[in-house]
């Protein structure tokens, strides 16, 4: 129970940075962007937490197979 709750505050965790950083780079460079009926750092922000989300759930996946395979 422990390990999961770490995975879980890792995920939330990149998927907040993931999120803010989103947010200012598409309100800063992508102001003309539309995707989701969503604009700029709306656009980025959506964008960035999804990334986040994905990267954190890979590497936790990763983690866990290379865990499983390691030879001791």
């Amino acid at each position: 129970m422990k390990v999961l709750t770490i995975y879980l505050i890792f995920v939330l965790a990149l998927t907040i940075m993931g999120f803010f950083l989103g947010m200012n780079v598409g309100g800063n460079h992508f102001e003309d962007f539309i995707f989701n009926g969503a604009r700029g750092y709306e656009l980025g922000g959506q964008v960035g937490g999804l990334l986040g989300l994905t990267v954190g759930l890979s590497l936790i996946i990763v983690h866990l197979l290379l865990k499983k395979f390691r030879k001791d």
